[in-house]
């Protein structure tokens, strides 16, 4: 990864050129976004070799209690048109540090910019099938959405849209299991609301997990501790 922050860098004024031909951001704009993918690609580097277990002392008799961090597997990440870069840093950095591997949706508005760094990831010498991207609209969205095989959704965009990939990802008859729902969850990025602070974020998460509990009423859990 610091080899691709290294390329990201020298290709800098290309990958911001890319995106306002793509998407009409000011040059002055758009540079911004390689700068922080460089930064984020470093950042989660040097968190590679760091994640990891703990081994747990136990008490009071002897015994080996420890935990172990997997991978989810595979992560299919569907970023919008206006932050291309951003959200590559951001979303692939972390995912890479942990050990998986991203199916990564192009923005249908702006895929060139992703596709420019999808070039650069092999120059990288990141292995093929590590990082793969994806082109097309609607239709390539709820198809990686649905499919079985992505263990993980890192989405963002609008509620409406939101709202139908959660449908087609946990109302298929293959996928409507609520333990399947519970290990192959969904991540919702709400876009500007985020700079709205951490009020805004526990109210969104208050009334998803109502919904859920509605969605599932034989489910038994005491609200009271959540």
């Amino acid at each position: 990864m610091l080899r691709l922050a290294g390329l990201i860098r020298e290709h800098t004024e290309e990958l911001a050129t890319l995106v306002s031909l793509d998407n009409g951001s000011p040059f002055k704009n758009s540079i911004s976004g390689p700068q922080m993918a460089i930064d984020n690609f470093t950042y989660f580097a040097g968190w590679a070799d760091k994640v990891g277990g703990d081994v747990i002392p136990p008490w009071p008799a002897p015994a080996l209690d420890y935990t172990l961090l997997e991978p989810y597997g595979v992560i299919g990440v569907i970023i919008p048109w206006n932050a291309v870069m951003h959200n590559i840093g951001q979303v692939l950095g972390g995912a890479l540090a942990a050990g998986n591997c991203v199916l990564l949706k192009a923005p249908e508005l702006a895929p060139f910019e992703v596709l420019r760094f999808g070039e650069l990831v092999l120059n990288a010498g990141i292995p093929p099938g590590v990082v793969n991207i994806v082109a097309g609209g609607p239709e390539a969205g709820r198809a990686l959405v649905a499919h079985a095989g992505i263990d993980k959704i890192h989405f963002i965009g609008s509620g409406a849209t939101a709202a139908n990939h959660d449908e087609r990802r946990y109302t298929a008859p293959e996928l409507f299991d609520m333990h399947r729902v519970i290990e192959r969850p969904i991540v919702f990025g709400f876009g500007v609301h985020r700079c709205l602070g951490a009020a805004l974020a526990r109210l969104k998460a208050r009334v998803a997990f109502e919904e859920l509990l509605d969605r599932f009423p034989d489910y038994e859990i005491d609200k009271s501790e959540v």
